[in-house]
Order: C-alpha cells, then structure tokens, then sequence
C-alpha cells in the first residue's frame, strides 16, 4: 500500500475501536478522537479537537487532582487516573483514564493515547464490597494470590495464599513491617512500590522462612474500606517462572544460532524468524520481513495444504510434522521437512504458530526410497490373510481354509491334531506358559509348515466360548514377508540415521563468566577429538585458530558483546588434532541474565572447509572465463535460472550503462533497470532456452539516427548430468551483412524488371512478325493451288515447312513472353475431356501410321463426361505431350491414360499420362528438360529439331491450372510423362458413361 493508502486503513481502524480513544500531542492538546469517545461523551469530533487532554469532561470536584497529574507526572511515562466525567447532555459516569506516551522515529516524546473505561457498574459492586467485610475475607483467602494489607509498610493482615508462599505462621508477619522479610538492596524497590501504588507488575525477591529468596512478581494497590483507605500488596511465586525464562532466553539464543529455519506467525503475519530463516528464503538480516504472510512464503501448493490441512491439525493436536515447499524471495522452490506447533491463548484459541523447517532437498532421495519401504511393507500387511484355528485343551477342534493354505495342511491333517505342532519346539513351552497366565495375547513366533519349513507367524490368542465349551481362538498371520520387509527398513532407517548424523551441527557453550566452553558429540568430531582431551577454557579453544584469523575473529566477539551486532558470526581456519587446518563457520548469540549481564554465548559451528575450496576453485575459474570473454568484439553474457547475471563482458557492459544508464553486476537481476516492454521480451527469450531450446533472433536498433541489426544466439547451460542451469547469449552486429542481402534483393529486383521488360518486347515482336508470316503461309497455299511444276511444288513445300516451324517458333515465344509478363489468362468453359483427348489423338492419326506408331487411349470411367476449363490449353500441352512422345518413338506404341485423382462436390483433379517406348532420358537430364530453350542433348535437337520451349510452356500452363507436370524415365525403354489439373464441375452431368477405347 502507498502511504496515503496506509494512514487511511490505520485511521478507519483508529475511529471504529471499540475503547474509547482521544490522542493529544506533546502540549497536551487533543488531535484525534475515535467514535466510540464520542458515543461515550455525548461530544461530537469537533468539540474535542484542540481540547486540554480530557478536561472538557472532567467533574469539577476532580479536577484539581487530575490537574495536579497533570503537570507533575513526567510526560514521557504512563499514567493512570480514576474519577467522576461529565457527559454532554447527561449524568456523569465514573470511568478509568489511561495516558500512554508515544515517541517518533528519533525517540522523541510525541504525545499521549488515552483511553477511557466506563466503571460505573464496578464502582457500585466495590462499594457493596466494601459494606461486607465477611465477604471481603472470603474473597481474600480464596485468592491464589498472596494478598498483603498494610499501613505505610506494616502488615495488618495476609491471607493463606501469603502464608503458603512463604512458610510464615500468621503471627508471624502481622505487626511487622515489610522490609524485614526482603533483603536491604530491595528496600528502595519495595519503598517506591508501596509509594507509587505501581498498577504493573513489578519483579522483586523477598525472604522466605527457611532464608531463601523467593522472587515474586508485586503489584501496589489503594482500595477504600469503610471510608477508609487500605494500602494492599498482591503477590505472585514466579520463582519457577523465572527458571523458565531463563531457559527461554538459553532457548532463543539457541534459535537465533541454529542453522535450520525458525519462525512464528499470527494472523498479521510473520511476528519473528531467525537468521537462518531469512537466508534460506533470500533475504537480509536486517531487512523487514515481518508483514510477510504464509501465502508470501509458500508455494500456492504447500499454501493450501498448509492452510487447510497442517494448520487445523496442529491446533487440534498441537504438533504437525511433515513435508512442505517454500518459495524464496526470487522464485526459488525449497522443499523442507517442517514441524508446526500451535499455541494456544488462556481462552483455548489458536495465539500464534511456531514453525522449523529443515532444507531436504538433498536428502529427499534418500525419503523417497524410505517412503517406497513403507508402502511395500503396508501392501504386504494389506494383502496377508489371517489363518483361524479353535482348539479345546491344545486339540484342534475347527480351522479356516486359510489355516490349510498357511501351513501346507489337507484338511483331514488338522483336525484332531495338536496346535503344537504348528509352531517351532522352542516355542511350545512359552505357549503353554502365555495359555495359563493370560486370557489373550499377541505375541510373534516361528511356525512350521507340513514339509518342516520354517516361518514367522504373528499369534493373537484369545478365550472364548465356542459350541457351549471353553475353547481357544487363534489368529495366525504369516508374517514372513512383513519381517522380510522390516529387516529391509531397519536397514534402511540405520542408513538414514548415519547420513544424517554425519551432517549434525557442532555447538559450542561459553560461559563468560567461568570462562568455560562445552561442546556437543558433533563438534568435537568436527575438531577430531576422540577422548576428554578438548578445550576446557576459552583460552585453550582460541590457540586452534589460525593466528591470522584470531584477531578479527575476537573483535566480532567483542562488537557482539556490545551489542553492536546482533549475532556473532565469522568464517575462520582452524586447527584439528591431527594438526591440519579446516574452514568453520560459526554464529553465536549473546544470553544476559535477569539483571541484563551478559553470562554466555551459545552458538554452532559447521565444517565449511570442502565448501570454501569449491567456491576457490569456481573464483578461479570465473576469472579465467571472464579473461576469454572479455576480449570478444561480441557482447557475451549468461544468467542462471532466477535472471541473476553469471558473466558478462565490456562490450555488453557498455551497451547497458550508455542505451539504459543501468551498471551490470554479478548476481543482479538481468531486467532490472530495463524497459517494462525490453524486460518482458528478453524474460520470454529466457524462458524459451531455460526450456532447453537453442535459437537465434535478430533485433534492428536505432541509434543516433543510424540503422543497427545484431543477431543473438540464445543457449541453455547444461550441467553434466544435463540438467540446465541458466542461459548464455551472445550478440553480433550483423549490420554490414544485412547491407549486403538488401543489395542482392534490390539487384534481383532489377533482373526480374529487365525480364519483364524483355517478356513484353518479345510478345509484341512476336506478334508483329506473325502478321506477315500468315501472308507468306497463305500465299504459299494459293501457288500450290496453280498446279506449279514437280520442282517448284517442292520447292513451295520448302517454303511451306520452314513457315510452320517459324510460326510455331514465334507462337511459342508469344506464349511464354505472355505468361512471364502476367498477360496470359485462361479461359473457363464446359467441354468433354474424352471428345478433346480423342480429337487430339486424330491429329496425329497419319503422322503416326507413317512412323507405324499405335495411340492408344485409356479413359477413367469416373471422370464427368461434361467439366469446365481452358480446353485450348490442355490441348496444347497433350499435342506438345503426344508429339515428343511421337517424335522419339519408332515401330512402338503411345499409350494415353487418364485418371480421376480427387472427387469434390465443385471441382475435381484430373491425371493424365502420355507413356512411350523410346529413346528415354537419363536421370541428370530429367531436371533441365522443363526449363527454357533446353533439350536433352544436342546433336538430338539437329536430328529431331525443336525449340526446347514447348516442355517449359507446358509446365507453366499446368501450373496456372493448379496442377503439376513430371517424368519417369529409363534410357532405351522410353518414358512417361503425366500431368494433373483442376478442373470445375458442370452440374448438369448425366451419369458417366464407361469409355475405353482403342485407337489405332
């Protein structure tokens, strides 16, 4: 919340209290007032704003005294006031004022809160009180509490609960004065008690019969009696009480040293957690924590589990234990063995929960093999059947068919015999002994099978009464299997346990003012030693320590002493038995006693020498990996898996400081300080390679007017076993590069205009020589039609040929010139593909009988006799088809199919095949035929003739119809050529009629 927002939420509590509440600053004028003040006063907020404390109600016959405190109570201490109040427009009440004095930030005297409690109802309770002294001596005696009553320090009177407290006879303490039953260095304490009538408890000691000193807890009071007032002392033993915060003290300082995670948590959040705590969730020592609530702590999971689960049963039973996740202040899952206990208020409700918690992650293997144990072992108890025998006098009587099973027995073979056959001779003594001494037992022994194999069995005999007789009934299990199963996890628990003992915390106690250290089993294994050979004193413990380390080692102590830090902790070398150094680091709290004294300090220590030596090695290796990537041209830097920055070099560095003004740093978060929008992209990248994905990207930049690409490369890092533990970038500018591929597309861009423009020249060319050629052509028909000469007809007919080939040269280049230039469209109409195909084939019925070639056709039944599309193109490119396939052929046949491919409701795909038995073309030659102005090979183009344009234009024209065009072929045994297009569907076919022909 903003701090606006803060002071507004306090304030709304402040005003809806249910105690009544003014606050008045250092001069002691009223600033605030709550609801319930002005529902107690009959005064609005207005009339109280500005007021003198609580003058405004105060009767007049008490205001001389409230006055009098006033000005001579020290402002900066609590008061307490009791008298008659005025209401606005009613009688007055009597009520009790309590001042609280609050400081600021500097500890400054700020002002006073003060509260006012209605005691109408209780003022007239003590006055019937005081008009019954039997009762009021009732009331005393039966008080837990010692009560004294006395006369400016001379006892007139103590009740029972003052006499079992101290050992005192009545007569004993009546008539003398107080101060002879406390030692003198209390008298003063006990004189400013008496005086001031302290209305909180005060600690004091005070002599008892044997001379030994009680401490009690002592409260002053006034009460009036008769008109009379009586000065009373109220007594509480909490002798034992202060043994236990002693020990509460020993105890937290042990908490504050502890190397597991401690905390306690109410409703309003966290309310303490140790320093060990804050480092496993990230956090700093002094850093505030304390509003954080379970849901911060947790993840969502364990927070629910907790909520809903641990917690309820921690309050029911006053303990949970078990396993929970929490959640570190960078997103980090820790999963912790975790012990919750509940307190509980005088009232039976829940005060507040005690948490510890035992980071597992290492030994969480090790529980999962433990876990698997236990459930093996409750399936093999689950699913064991128990055997029933009766006996009468150690005579089987009756039996179960599991008896049989267990045992090995046929039924006639149990019936009649003795029970004592089933069990191991060394038991049978024991079993009858148990017979006689006790009704039922459960006890575990070895049976034994019919074949004489042996096995445990787990026995629960009981007497009953069975068909009017005394009889035993024996449950019998084989417990083999589960015995097998709890030697298993014996041997698993011992396991464990040394694990676990192996990675115990040493601790160590010095008694400052002994100048003693103890130590626990696990320090002196740290230290290597065996027998009572260890340090006895502090100063036999601080000759180990490596002489370099000692002195600042002391000077941490010292400033812990002081209280100029709040716990000792240091990591120094020290020496073992065998002589060799180790690294420990160790922490401390300081215990003071009741008087404040510092008398100890408890602490652990923890063997950090194989840690220290890996984090030596890791520095050295950093160092030589920030030497290499430091001398890159290329910005390189890496990140773990919470965004905290591993290396980076120069280049980046500046990039970040000089775009961004934000310093690199190791261990930072890599999008702090960036853009909102460059910090959400750049986590997204992160996260694509924290997934295990290696990719590049390339990001355009602008800087001071200039255009700036760089390619990234993003990589996961890999830990041996492959797990990944961060993300490794590396930038390159790759500005020139991008320069370049601009070039060439702005100079391919060129090429394809100059195409175009020569696509265009050619048709127009193309259509301009065709003109004249049609009058060469049409006036070589007319002279042939003049009945010329022999000679001058073959010469006419030279004419006639070269003018074919030429238009067909020029038709073809107007064709293709169309198609690149975009000016080519097809044309859509109904036809019949079988009257097309055939037609096509009839143009080619002579020039086949003179090569002796037989076409011949094979239609698809199922394709409609009536579809729409540019029947003139199909045609052209069948008659370029069925012409090469003629061209290369011999004495052989031509065979011409067609197939139906796909059916739609408005259109369909059509195949069609034009397969020959020539020459063939070899499978290098395949992918250049299609192309412009290619032929297989040139010395066939001087023998067969051809442009090389007609396969190039049949491919364009097939694509155009949403089709695709191909070959197979064999050198020497001919090829196949086949092509697909889509056609429309006319909706007005008839049935398809079944066509397959035969053309010779």
């Amino acid at each position: 919340m903003t701090p606006k927002e803060t002071e507004s939420f306090y304030e709304r509590i402040f005003t809806t209290l249910d105690e009544a509440i003014v606050v008045e600053n250092a001069e002691g004028k009223v600033l605030l007032v709550n609801n319930k003040m002005c529902l107690l006063t009959g005064y609005s907020k207005t009339d109280w704003i500005g007021q003198e404390g609580i003058s405004l109600i105060v009767a007049d016959e008490w205001r001389k005294e409230y006055e009098h405190l006033r000005l001579n109570h020290p402002p900066d201490a609590a008061c307490e006031f009791e008298g008659f109040f005025h209401k606005k427009n009613t009688s007055g009440f009597w009520g009790i004022t309590k001042g609280i004095p609050f400081q600021n930030d500097q500890g400054d005297f700020e002002g006073r809160i003060i509260t006012i409690k209605d005691i109408t109802d209780n003022k007239k309770k003590l006055t019937e009180l005081k008009e019954n002294d039997e009762r009021l001596r009732f009331l005393l005696e039966a008080s837990t509490e010692g009560i004294v009553i006395h006369e400016k320090g001379i006892i007139i009177d103590v009740n029972d609960a003052t006499l079992k407290m101290l050992g005192y006879s009545r007569e004993e303490l009546i008539g003398n004065s107080i101060f002879d039953f406390t030692p003198k260095y209390e008298h003063e304490k006990i004189r400013k008690t008496i005086r001031e009538n302290l209305p909180s408890p005060v600690i004091r000691e005070i002599i008892n019969r044997t001379g030994n000193i009680v401490y009690v807890e002592l409260t002053g009071k006034t009460i009036q009696f008769r008109e009379n007032e009586i000065r009373v002392i109220l007594m509480r033993d909490i002798s034992e009480l202060r043994v236990k915060r002693i020990e509460e003290q020993r105890l937290i300082s042990l908490i504050e040293a502890s190397p597991h995670y401690v905390a306690m948590m109410d409703n309003n959040g966290l309310r303490y957690i140790n320093p060990a705590g804050r480092t496993l969730l990230g956090y700093e020592i002094l850093e505030d924590i304390l509003h954080l609530r379970i849901e911060d702590l947790m993840t969502p999971e364990s927070n629910e589990f907790i909520l809903n689960e641990a917690i309820p049963t921690a309050i029911e039973q006053g303990i949970w234990k078990g396993q929970a996740a929490f959640l570190t202040r960078h997103g980090k899952k820790i999963e912790t063995a975790q012990i919750i206990l509940a307190h509980l208020d005088e009232n039976g409700k829940l005060d507040f929960l005690s948490s510890i918690a035992e980071d597992i992650t290492e030994q969480l293997r090790a529980r999962e093999i433990l876990m698997e144990s236990r459930e093996r072992l409750r399936y093999f108890m689950q699913e064991s059947r128990e055997a029933i025998l009766i006996h009468e006098n150690g005579t089987i009587i009756d039996f179960n068919n599991e008896a049989c099973k267990i045992f090995e027995y046929d039924p006639e073979d149990l019936t009649g015999k003795p029970i004592d056959m089933l069990y191991e001779t060394a038991f049978r003594q024991e079993m009858k002994s148990l017979i006689k001494k006790r009704e039922t037992f459960l006890e575990e022994f070895t049976g034994i099978k019919k074949d004489g194999t042996r096995f445990d069995i787990e026995v629960y005999s009981r007497r009953r009464q069975y068909k009017n007789k005394d009889v035993r009934v024996v449950g019998i299990l084989d417990i083999s299997q589960r015995k097998k199963a709890e030697r298993a996890l014996r041997s698993s628990e011992v396991q464990l346990n040394a694990a676990v003992e192996g990675t115990n915390v040493g601790i160590w106690d010095w008694n400052i003012v002994t100048n003693k250290v103890s130590f626990n089993d696990a320090w002196k294994a740290i230290y290597g030693y065996q027998n009572d050979d260890y340090p006895k004193y502090f100063d036999e413990w601080k000759s180990c320590v490596h002489p370099d380390d000692l002195p600042q080692l002391l000077a941490k102590l010292r400033k812990h002493l002081y209280r100029q830090s709040s716990m000792f902790h240091h990591i120094y070398r020290t020496k073992r038995v065998q002589g060799d150094y180790i690294v420990i680091e160790a922490r401390g709290k300081l215990i003071r006693d009741e008087n404040n004294m510092p008398v100890r300090i408890l602490g652990t220590a923890v063997d950090i020498t194989e840690r220290q030596q890996m984090e030596d090695a890791l520095r050295k290796s950093q160092a030589q990996l920030t030497a290499l990537i430091e001398n890159r041209e290329e910005a390189i830097w890496s990140i773990d898996c919470d965004m905290r920055i591993l290396n980076f070099n120069r280049p980046i560095s500046e990039v970040f400081s000089r775009q961004y003004g934000v310093t690199m740093k190791q261990g930072k978060i890599i999008t702090e300080g960036l853009p909102p929008d460059l910090a959400t992209t750049w986590v997204e990248r992160y996260d694509r390679s924290k997934k295990g994905e290696s990719y590049n990207i390339v990001d355009r930049f602008d800087i001071n007017g200039k255009e700036l690409f760089v390619e990234f490369s993003l990589n996961p890092i890999r830990m041996g076993e492959g797990n990944i533990i961060g993300v490794s970038v590396l930038g390159r500018n790759i500005t020139q590069q991008k320069y370049f591929e601009q070039s060439l597309r702005e100079a391919k861009d060129t090429a394809e205009a100059a195409n175009r423009t020569k696509s265009q020249f050619l048709a127009n060319m193309s259509h301009e020589i065709r003109t004249p050629m049609n009058g060469i052509i049409g006036f070589t028909d007319l002279l042939l039609q003049t009945q010329p000469s022999d000679q001058q007809r073959e010469y006419l007919d030279i004419v006639r040929y070269s003018a074919d080939s030429l238009l067909q040269l020029i038709n073809d280049l107007l064709d293709i010139s169309k198609i690149e230039s975009g000016q080519l469209e097809l044309l859509n109409k109904s036809f019949n593909l079988n009257d097309l195909i055939t037609e096509v084939i009839r143009s080619f019925q002579v020039k086949a009988e003179e090569q002796k070639i037989k076409l011949l056709l094979n239609m698809d039944n199922s394709i409609p006799e009536e579809i729409i599309g540019d029947d003139f193109r199909i045609r052209q490119v069948l008659i370029n088809l069925i012409g090469n396939a003629m061209k290369f052929s011999k004495d052989a046949d031509v065979i011409i199919r067609t197939k139906l491919k796909v059916m739609k409701s408005h259109h369909a795909i059509i195949g069609i095949s034009v397969r020959d038995f020539g020459i063939g073309i070899s499978q290098e030659k395949q992918k250049l035929i299609f192309e412009p102005f290619r032929q297989v090979d040139n010395h066939l183009t001087r023998k067969y003739g051809g442009t090389g344009l007609g396969l190039s234009i049949a491919k364009k024209l097939v694509k155009m119809m949403n089709g695709n065009i191909g070959v197979q072929s064999i050198p020497g045994k001919g090829s196949r050529f086949y092509f697909t297009v889509k056609v429309g569907i006319n909706k007005r076919n008839k049935d398809t009629v079944n066509i397959s022909e035969h053309v010779a």
